[in-house]
């Protein structure tokens, strides 16, 4: 949708789980999207730039981490000054 609608020039999918990451690439194929990138690793410790996003979102997520503090914290580190992060649960 963000795709579709906003026309990134990158789009990053990270997730800690490989399962997750394979289901995110054959919906991508389903229905025909390009250009994610899907990258295992830690929320908490995202091996990113820091402020190179315009839109950084977490979705659906947060409440499992046992420290939500640090994702918030490593959200709002890529995030671009002016960007926007947008979290969901």
């Amino acid at each position: 949708l963000v795709q579709k609608e906003f026309q990134p020039s990158r789009i990053v999918a990270l997730d800690h789980s490989i399962s997750s990451l394979a289901y995110a690439r054959r919906v991508m194929r389903e229905f025909d999207l390009r250009g994610i990138e899907y990258t295992y690793g830690d929320a908490s410790e995202m091996l990113l730039d820091e402020a190179q996003f315009d839109l950084v979102t977490c979705r659906h997520s947060l409440q499992i981490f046992n420290r939500p503090e640090l994702i918030l914290k490593e959200l709002y580190r890529i995030c671009r000054p002016g960007g926007r992060v947008y979290i969901t649960n």
